[in-house]
Order: structure tokens, then sequence, then C-alpha cells
């Protein structure tokens, strides 16, 4: 069925995360997120040309890939490791995307950025509780929050705000007031983040990937068979907790 371009990009948007095949950043964040939101304002815009197309695709990514580096070299904060950035950064990339689609000016997309950051969201909860199946579509709510962004600013609704550096911006109140400025506006039209994107070989947190890397290289290049290993004890910052404990729930997961 058809439906509304916010609603369309909730419902495509779903699909962006859901087999957890999804670009990374070069350092975090999921860049395929936001994809699905320039996607539905063009289609109803109409007669979108491929070059402007793939000019908003990269405007959305490139943001995404932005604020997760400047977040990651900056002083993280103690909320760091309740944030789902997947979702959370999102919502500004899929606003950029839209409004790029819409050609908004200036004005039009600092206010657009300021109404994602009035819906923006997204906490580890749905992990720590043990993934439960909406944590596989997180992608849709800031598919549809960018677009119903894109489009209020473009009916003249103002919302320009510091949604990034303020007080109680994005940084200030997930983050700990620790990112880089250098990386979220230097070389802009110069360095693209966009371009060391990478994406998962396996259908899971990128946070496990090197356990399942180390796993098979073992059996690889040294034959060594399930019978042969007493126990396995694995080293990692505390950030990797979420993955690990409840240990017994972690050992049998309730869901793939």
């Amino acid at each position: 069925d058809k439906m509304p371009a916010a609603l369309a990009a909730f419902a495509n948007g779903a699909m962006a995360h859901a087999l957890n095949y999804d670009a990374i950043g070069p350092e975090g964040g999921h860049l395929g997120v936001i994809l699905a939101a320039p996607f539905a304002v063009a289609e109803r815009v109409g007669r979108v040309n491929g070059k402007e197309f793939l000019a908003a695709l990269a405007a959305g990514a490139e943001v995404t890939a932005r604020l997760a580096v400047a977040a990651a070299r900056g002083s993280r904060g103690a909320a760091h490791p309740r944030v789902l950035e997947g979702q959370l950064l999102g919502y500004f990339g899929a606003a950029v995307g839209a409004g790029r689609v819409l050609r908004l000016g200036a004005g039009e997309m600092h206010s657009a950025l300021g109404l994602a950051l009035m819906q923006a969201a997204g906490t580890m909860q749905v992990v720590l509780d043990g993934d439960p199946p909406a944590k596989a579509i997180y992608a849709a709510f800031p598919s549809q929050a960018g677009v119903l962004s894109a489009l209020l600013s473009r009916q003249g609704l103002g919302a320009e705000c510091a949604a990034f550096e303020g007080e109680a911006g994005l940084f200030a109140t997930y983050y700990g007031g620790g990112y880089s400025p250098s990386v979220l506006g230097g070389q802009l039209g110069e360095k693209f983040y966009l371009l060391d994107a990478r994406f998962k070989p396996w259908p899971t947190s990128a946070v496990a990937h090197v356990f399942i890397e180390a796993a098979l290289e073992l059996t690889e290049k040294h034959g060594v068979g399930a019978a042969a290993i007493e126990r396995v004890e694995v080293r990692g910052g505390s950030w990797i907790r979420p993955w690990c404990e409840p240990a017994e729930e972690r050992r049998k997961p309730r869901n793939a």
C-alpha cells in the first residue's frame, strides 16, 4: 500500500538494520539507517535526478559519520554506554538527507536539525533486556523523524538551535559534553568520512566480530575443535559488558 512519506520512511527504514548487515561508519554509527528518508522524500517530490539523489544520500551519510567520529574522538562521558548510537545519530543524518532532496536553505536545514533533536532518542535498554524484536527495526524511528523534520521545516516551522554543541544539545546530553569540533565542521566538502564506511561480514554487533574472527582463525590455522576447548576467556573494555551480561542469558540467547 502507498503511505505518506514519513510512514513510508518508517516502513522501509525498519528494514535498514533488520538483518544487522548495515554499514558502519569509520569510527562507529550506522550510515545505512538514514537511507529510507531521502528515498521517501524523493518519491514525494518526483523527478529527482540521479546526481541530486546521490548527493542527498551522501549528505545524510556524511553527517551521521561525522557525528560518530566527533563523539569517538571526544571524551565520551559516563552516559555513552547507555546510548544506542546507530539509532540516535540517524535522526540527524536522515533529516539532512531528506532536507537535501527538498533543497532546503541553510536556515531551513538548521531548523530541520533542531526538529530532529526534539525527536532524537536511542538507549541501550533494548540491548540490555535481551534484544526484543523491536531492536531489529530501530532504524524505522530516525527514518520517519528525518522526513518529518525536513517537511516541517520546509513548511516554515522554525527550530533553529545549537542542536549539536549547545548546553543541552546532542553531545552534552548523550556524551557528557565530549566531542571533537574539528571533526564536526572541519574540511567540509573536502574530506569525506563516509568513504571509509565498512560493511559487516557477520550479521551481529561489530563488538562481537573480533571474537568471531579469532575463533575462526584458531579453527582454520590450528585445527582447534570444540572438543579441545576447556574454557574461553574474553577480554575487552568495560563498554562490551552489555553484550556479555547477564552471562547465563548471553550463553543461551532468547532470539537470533
